[in-house]
């Protein structure tokens, strides 16, 4: 074999060789970008900045909810054995309870305007696994977290009944994240409530992520997102597109409320509208309110939003 041969074979193993290294280093590379975008949708991180500042907030809200209400700090397990942390309030003329379920990477002490609002409720406000104070190292945006919203109901029926108001009504309002959750929650188990709230709800959670991944991630979808989506199913241990709240809204046998501002750069108003023209339940109701940041109409419209939702449980006779 002549010199020039023997080149060529070096030359061609040495090119084979380089581009399977090079195709390694960049699925490797892929991978683990993918990964950190992973990370930050999906992973209770204990040291994350957003989360820190969310938990020094929550300690303050806590104390003058404590204060204020006499809010009881209590726990319960979801059915998956996940620690949940909550706060009860116990009134003295309670008309019924209030089950108060938080957003995406919230915690519970920041609806205090609504406890403050519904003074005349008992309530529980609990923390989302890997949200606050309870526990779970994942969230999974709704998909088990519907769990949660069972648990906190349950809790809330055991407490009316020891109060001697098991015959009250229990009313679960829950905004964006919580409200897709208690959406599955009671298409799973319709005695779970009397009546449900849901503030800001998205309709299709892989739409969600769709439509904001390159805008929070600043990575193109390709080849990124699909990875990032096998990691989502093998972490969570569910699947991201069976999360449709628009689905859930067809087996839904008690009255919803449906709440979404006009214009919300978070969440698209079309989002409750769909789910509301899926849900078939009788009482079911609907307010557009006007423009506003994402599920913040209690905030902002705080009178008009008290109201609407009076005269819904007082149409349905819960109040």
């Amino acid at each position: 074999m002549g010199d020039t041969t023997m080149k060529k074979i070096l030359f061609s193993r040495r090119f084979l060789i380089g581009v399977l290294v090079g195709a390694l280093v960049l699925t490797a590379g892929v991978g683990y970008i993918s990964y950190i975008a992973l990370k930050r949708l999906t992973f209770a991180d204990p040291d994350d900045e957003v989360r820190l500042k969310l938990a020094k907030r929550g300690a303050q809200l806590r104390v003058d909810l404590i204060s204020k209400h006499n809010a009881k700090e209590v726990s319960f397990d979801t059915p998956d054995g996940v620690g949940l942390k909550a706060l009860y309030i116990k009134r003295d003329k309670a008309v019924g309870t209030m089950v108060l379920c938080h957003g995406y990477r919230s915690v519970k002490e920041k609806l205090y305007r609504l406890a403050d609002m519904f003074s005349d409720f008992d309530m529980v406000m609990f923390d989302f696994r890997g949200h606050g104070q309870s526990g779970g190292d994942v969230i999974s945006i709704g998909c088990h977290e519907y769990k949660d919203v069972t648990a906190a109901a349950a809790f809330a029926r055991d407490r009316m009944k020891e109060a001697s108001r098991a015959k009250q009504p229990l009313v679960v309002l829950g905004l964006s994240m919580g409200g897709a959750a208690s959406l599955k929650a009671l298409a799973l188990d319709h005695d779970m409530c009397d009546a449900l709230i849901v503030d800001s709800s998205y309709a299709d959670l892989w739409e969600v992520v769709n439509d904001v991944f390159t805008h929070h991630s600043g990575l193109p979808q390709f080849p990124f997102l699909p990875i990032m989506e096998t990691m989502f199913i093998t972490t969570t241990s569910c699947d991201i597109r069976d999360m449709r709240p628009v689905e859930f809204a067809r087996d839904i046998t008690k009255p919803v409320f449906f709440i979404h501002s006009c214009q919300d750069l978070h969440t698209k108003t079309s989002d409750t509208l769909r789910i509301f023209g899926a849900t078939k339940s009788k009482g079911t109701k609907l307010w557009i309110g006007p423009e506003c940041e994402h599920a913040r109409l209690h905030k902002f419209h705080a009178e008009d939003y008290e109201k609407k939702v009076r005269e819904f449980l007082k149409k349905l006779k819960l109040i």
